[in-house]
């Protein structure tokens, strides 16, 4: 009687060689398989670490100097000086406390990777307020300007940078031709205008999320240039540009009292979804200062989500998504189209106790489909 060989677990004596060398060939060929993965795991471990080790981290400090080093110890004092030193993968650490800066801070012709951010962080756990000190010469009129590509601006507070003459707004914080930014729990209020992305209609940006920020108590009481009038001009959020593929996400952000509207995406040929934001007061006239009161007297237009007019015509084409939202008690409409020729798409929206609760295709007869769908509407006004 023919016995299976014990030498060889699972494999008969008798068993065709060739069957023998098939199952040689899978061992080794898993082996170097397991072997190219750790290889590979080893390389990109390598990689990261290197990467790392390469980068950078600067900082500021309301109390720092910059012909200091830029270190946690001995740290600079403006956001300018740390630019002119940054490169891709770097961090820009901002300590907490009060910043007068007697000039714009001008974040411009630096650019990170998609791998490799450049980030201006508040430094962990802590606050950093950016004021305006005394400045005498303006460029952009602007508290913090930002030009280029992947870079993440995160846990900034921006006030102070009030309207001073009525022919130009006073901004918070602009950006301008920016591609893969981010803009994360920025505080920004009591300024003359809040966050600003791009200009009326000369600016490319896209791929731009803003994430998680408060936009508020922004006013322009002296405003006297063409046909823009005192309280009119000052939004919490404006988001333009030229590029029909711009693409913007603007997700879990607030915008209330500002003196015009809470969002107003007039020039805008771009796509935008709106996520989880909130809209409300906007169109009263908000305390100049942090200590002035609020006042329910009428400044500006009112809209909460204000969405048109792009520059072109987009009859037939989706260029806004609105989903998760609230407009609550804005002094004019809570979600309007501005005749806008755009498709709309509104999707568990709540409007409330506006003097209108939805402005689409009620003046002009535009005739555009939009699409709503489970979406809340009160016609309440406030008493």
């Amino acid at each position: 009687m023919r016995t299976r060989d014990t030498r060889f677990t699972g494999i008969s004596r008798f068993a065709d060689p060739l069957c023998l060398l098939r199952s040689h060939h899978h061992k080794i060929h898993n082996s170097i398989r397991k072997t190219s993965l750790w290889f590979f795991v080893l390389v990109t471990v390598l990689l990261t670490i290197g990467t790392e080790a390469s980068a950078t981290k600067y900082f500021i400090s309301p109390t720092g100097n910059d012909a200091n080093a830029g270190t946690i110890g001995a740290p600079f004092a403006t956001l300018n000086k740390a630019w002119t030193l940054v490169a891709a993968g770097d961090t820009v650490y901002l300590r907490g406390g009060t910043y007068y800066f007697n000039s714009e801070q001008l974040l411009i012709n630096k650019n990170g990777t998609a791998t490799n951010l450049i980030k201006v962080w508040n430094y962990p756990g802590e606050n950093p307020i950016i004021k305006k000190g005394t400045i005498t010469s303006w460029t952009y009129y602007s508290g913090i300007l930002v030009m280029g590509d992947y870079i993440h601006v995160k846990g900034l507070e921006i006030t102070g940078w009030k309207q001073e003459t009525a022919d130009h707004l006073y901004y918070g914080f602009m950006a301008q031709n920016v591609q893969n930014c981010t803009f994360e729990l920025l505080n920004i209020h009591h300024n003359g205008f809040g966050l600003c992305i791009g200009d009326w209609s000369t600016h490319y940006s896209t791929n731009v999320t803003v994430l998680n920020c408060d936009l508020h108590h922004n006013s322009d009481p002296y405003t006297a240039y063409g046909t823009n009038t005192a309280w009119g001009g000052a939004d919490g959020l404006r988001v333009s540009t030229v590029d029909p593929n711009g693409v913007f996400n603007i997700i879990g952000t607030r915008m209330w009292w500002n003196s015009d509207d809470g969002v107003d995406l007039y020039n805008n040929n771009g796509f935008l979804t709106f996520t989880n934001c909130w809209n409300w007061m906007n169109g009263y006239r908000p305390g100049y200062t942090t200590t002035d009161p609020d006042l329910t007297v009428a400044g500006g237009n009112g809209i909460g989500f204000k969405v048109g007019p792009p520059v072109n015509d987009y009859s037939t084409v989706t260029k806004r998504v609105i989903k998760n939202c609230l407009a609550t008690y804005n002094r004019s409409i809570g979600f309007d189209q501005n005749l806008g020729k755009l498709k709309v798409e509104l999707y568990n929206n709540t409007a409330c106790y506006n003097a209108r609760g939805y402005g689409f295709n009620y003046l002009l007869e535009l005739h555009i489909p939009h699409v709503r769908k489970i979406t809340f509407h009160m016609e309440m006004s406030i008493v």
